[in-house]
């Protein structure tokens, strides 16, 4: 656990860093690192304004609210050519186990070796054949990219835009839009769907017990608040502290960086 922790510490303290560096170099920081630290230990409630980004936001399609949990070898979605033409790439296969069909491959292989429908983009990370063989290799991007497009609209011949789709196309990890499906790599995310993401991204579908001190903490239960809790922990801006509240839980980051 001690590795997941120091991953997640990694990037929030990294993004806590970057923002008061530029607010400085801009001539213009509200607070420097001192400053949002003692606010943190004073457990006063912290909100960051960030500028608007250089790059256009696009946003298509209506904006889907729920996005179910599955395992990754039971995942039904863009099943009609995309989700075929990635296993296909990655050499992924279906197997039978007492009966139940699943899937087998370098995307489906866990920490200890072992064949497991309930892997994570972590474990995909952590395998060599996957890392080496496939997604190094020349061609792969342009392939993501190709594939991206067969799941949403919005892709087209960008190839960054390309691979985070597929990524997040194949394992599910944040809602999508809808009429047309589209992926809005630009889009801003909120605190709340940038924690689910990092616990999606690093844990298997099991059960979790819904946290109700976090959930006062942010206003109320919310639609991933029983994966950002697994999160908070792990954070500066934390319910335990009370730097976390409903304001900072729903404040916004770039979808593209988060990924």
């Amino acid at each position: 656990m001690s590795g997941k922790i120091k991953i997640v510490h990694k990037m929030l303290i990294s993004g806590i860093i970057a923002i008061v560096l530029v607010s400085q170099l801009a001539g213009c920081a509200v607070m420097d690192s001192k400053e949002m630290m003692s606010m943190i230990d004073a457990g006063q409630s912290i909100t960051i304004e960030l500028a608007s980004p250089s790059y256009e936001v696009k946003i298509q399609g209506e904006q889907e609210k729920k996005i179910d949990w599955i395992k990754l070898d039971q995942l039904k979605t863009f099943n009609e050519g995309f989700r075929q033409g990635l296993d296909e790439l990655f050499n992924i296969n279906i197997v039978t186990e007492n009966g139940v069909n699943g899937k087998s491959g370098c995307l489906y292989v866990d920490e200890t070796g072992d064949r497991n429908g309930n892997t994570t983009l972590e474990d995909a990370l952590r395998n060599k054949v996957f890392v080496t063989k496939y997604f190094k290799s020349e061609g792969i991007k342009t392939k993501l990219t190709k594939l991206a497009g067969e799941a949403y609209a919005d892709i087209g011949d960008n190839e960054l835009h390309g691979v985070l789709g597929t990524i997040n196309a194949y394992y599910n990890l944040l809602p999508d839009a809808k009429n047309p499906s589209s992926f809005n790599a630009t889009q801003s995310l909120s605190r709340e769907e940038f924690y689910t993401l990092v616990y999606k991204t690093e844990e298997g579908v099991k059960e979790i017990r819904p946290d109700e001190t976090f959930e006062d903490a942010v206003g109320g239960k919310i639609t991933y608040s029983k994966f950002a809790q697994e999160v908070d922990e792990y954070s500066f801006l934390s319910v335990a502290n009370k730097s976390l509240d409903k304001s900072s839980y729903t404040g916004s980051i770039s979808r593209a960086e988060a990924i």
